[in-house]
């Protein structure tokens, strides 16, 4: 557990001590049949390992022990760039206990001039959806100048939790590289420590963005993070280093970077903390042992000296109405921790079955269709008393467009979480789309959408996570004053009610969400669909760290003294817009907002990005009047607040 104490902000990385699954919960063992991999630190695993992934197994689990590779792990390949290297997740027992360690003096590896991996998750294009690496150490050995610790791509959901990637004698070229390739994102990378190597972190490449938490760097050789191009959310981010520990490069770069502790060992002292040559946002950073805390080389080309920043921005900040300049510096809550009870504790939801057939009937004709409901099995589990209800992976696959989904789980009526329950994992099962827009559910007509509605219980928060849904109309409400999470998966819609309590979302895809009178903290939110707003805030608070989107929609609107902040994100411009259209509006509420455009071949950026009003007069902020991020535009900081008032509530 990484805990840190800054500014009065405590922040805190914490990770399971162990990760264990049921016998039947389909996860792929690395150590049994048919792999046999033996992690005594002497046998090479490279061969075992590679089997579960080009199986193309879903969830690949390796116990606690030390696992010797000699190349590349290389995520599974399909038949097409669209089916490949996707849908895979390698998963540790413990953070400290699983160690995948390359062979000193491995072959190919030598050359730094021509690095290579340890750990390889896909190429372009953004196709590589729901990949992840979760607690365990990747340690690239002795003699290996070539080696790069993990190349990772995730796209629109998946990302890196609690992992340490260590140089074995501080050489090589990279630890995490996220820049090898374009179109790397959205994704979440959380609770990740890189020790050694010339660069700790790269990105690179002005498609899509990454979101980054709880992140630790200490002893590289040129640069802590190296940004060249991306829109970087990045928090909690803590640098030990001689060197610069953050450079943004002149360019489509643009960072949004809070609660950060930079400190400079010897020969810091006449180098700047973080080197800035394109869009950045900086709040509550404290640095130490640097020359400077900022030095900016666009923008207003003001420096910033330290060591104490409150906030800073590269560029004068944007506003359309006189008033405040600063963010809203919303208060930030933690995602709350549930705890990972022991496997004897879990209850399958496939004891309470058999799930009930149902039969759809497509509105414009055609054969009925027949599908199994686990609405009720999983009613039943909830009110059993059960603590941790999981859903057994019965495909045991990617479930990519090869895969077969007739073993998908099926939700076509509502589910109440109450009682016991504080966890609902997927074990990264399927959850079915067999619902299009063109079909009715003859029994279920008015709840054609699964719905899961969070009421009062026992446990003071609820997590669902971890299901391979893709766009499954799928509906999550919250009517309780507890707090509900939701994370590593895709739904359709959220809605909380008024004074209901906190919503809490990491690394989710999604179509709309609407906060009415409530509060929610996203760490990695990618919402794409057509329904205008795709957020609402409507009296409430919104707090997004990484925020994608793409589409001609209306992003977001806030309302009725609403507040909102996106810390850093990405829109896509994918469409040639027949009208303006309007990124975010803003009526008589308030709104601070940092974030990155760009456009496809064919595409065009938003004509307006906001639209603000203050009673009987409406003011817009346009594309070209935001500094430029190639045929798009970027906002290091916008701001409009209801009153003109600060973050303490002062008239300005």
């Amino acid at each position: 557990m990484l805990i840190w104490i800054l500014a009065g902000i405590q922040l805190v990385s914490a990770a399971p001590l162990e990760i264990t699954f049921p016998a039947d919960a389909g996860v792929a063992d690395v150590t049994q049949a048919p792999y046999h991999a033996v992690p005594d630190g002497k046998t090479d695993c490279t061969a075992a390992i590679q089997k579960a992934l080009d199986e193309k197994r879903s969830l690949i689990y390796l116990p606690n022990g030390n696992y010797l590779v000699s190349d590349t792990l290389r995520w599974g390949a399909g038949k097409s760039k669209g089916s490949a290297w996707k849908r895979q997740i390698l998963q540790g027992q413990s953070e400290s206990g699983v160690t995948i360690k390359l062979a000193d003096a491995a072959p190919g590896f030598n050359d730094a001039t021509q690095p290579k991996p340890v750990i390889w998750t896909g190429n372009a294009p953004a196709q590589r959806f729901r990949n992840g690496i979760r607690n365990l150490t990747v340690e690239t050995g002795k003699g290996n100048a070539g080696a790069i610790g993990v190349q990772f791509i995730a796209n629109n959901q998946g990302g890196m939790h609690h992992v340490t990637l260590r140089s074995g004698d501080g050489s090589g070229p990279i630890g995490l590289d996220l820049g090898y390739t374009d179109e790397q994102g959205p994704c979440l990378i959380k609770g990740i420590t890189v020790l050694g190597f010339d660069v700790g972190i790269r990105t690179k490449h002005a498609v899509d963005s990454v979101t980054l938490e709880d992140i630790r760097l200490e002893g590289q050789k040129q640069v802590g993070f190296l940004n060249d191009g991306q829109c970087i959310s990045l928090r909690g981010f803590r640098s030990v280093n001689a060197v610069t520990a953050y450079k943004n490069v002149a360019g489509p770069s643009l960072t949004a970077m809070l609660d950060a502790e930079l400190i400079g060992t010897a020969g810091a002292e006449t180098q700047p903390a973080i080197s800035n040559g394109s869009g950045l946002f900086v709040r509550n950073v404290k640095t130490s042992g640097y020359q400077i805390a900022i030095e900016n080389r666009a923008g207003t080309k003001q420096n910033a000296a330290g060591p104490q920043l409150v906030e800073f921005v590269s560029h004068e900040p944007i506003t359309v109405f006189p008033g405040a300049k600063q963010s809203l510096n919303l208060a930030v809550k933690e995602t709350p921790q549930i705890p990972w009870e022991a496997p004897d504790k879990w209850v399958s939801v496939k004891k309470f079955g058999p799930p009930k057939t149902i039969e759809l009937i497509p509105q414009k004709g055609g054969p009925r269709r027949q599908v199994a409901d686990w609405s009720e099995p999983l009613q039943r589990a909830i009110d059993s008393g059960a603590t941790t209800i999981y859903f057994p992976n019965q495909q045991g696959n990617s479930n990519d467009e090869e895969a077969d989904k007739s073993s998908a789980y099926g939700f076509y009526s509502p589910v109440r979480l109450r009682g016991k329950v504080q966890r609902i994992i997927g074990c990264e099962a399927d959850f079915e789309k067999l619902v299009s827009n063109n079909e009715v559910n003859t029994d279920y007509q008015s709840e054609l959408r699964p719905i899961f509605i969070l009421e009062d219980g026992d446990a003071p928060a609820v997590v669902v996570e971890r299901f391979s849904s893709w766009f499954m109309p799928f509906r999550f409400e919250q009517r309780s004053q507890r707090s509900l999470v939701v994370s590593s998966m895709s739904f359709y819609d959220l809605e909380t009610q008024p004074g209901s309590g906190d919503v809490f979302l990491e690394d989710v895809r999604c179509k709309t969400l609407q906060v009415r009178g409530s509060k929610l903290w996203g760490r990695q939110v990618n919402i794409e669909g057509n329904t205008e707003p795709r957020l609402l805030c409507d009296g409430g608070d919104v707090w997004i760290l990484g925020l994608k989107t793409e589409n001609d929609a209306t992003v977001g609107l806030v309302k009725n003294q609403g507040r909102m902040e996106i810390l850093g994100g990405f829109n896509y411009g994918n469409k040639n817009y027949i009208n303006p259209k309007t990124l975010f509006v803003n009526e008589a509420a308030s709104l601070s907002l940092t974030t990155g455009g760009s456009v496809t071949k064919n595409g065009r950026p938003f004509d307006i990005l906001v639209r603000e009003t203050r009673g009987d007069e409406t003011r817009v902020l346009t594309h070209k009047q935001a500094p430029p991020r190639g045929p798009s535009s970027m906002i290091p900081l916008y701001v409009g607040r209801e009153n003109s008032t600060n973050p303490s509530g002062r008239k300005e």
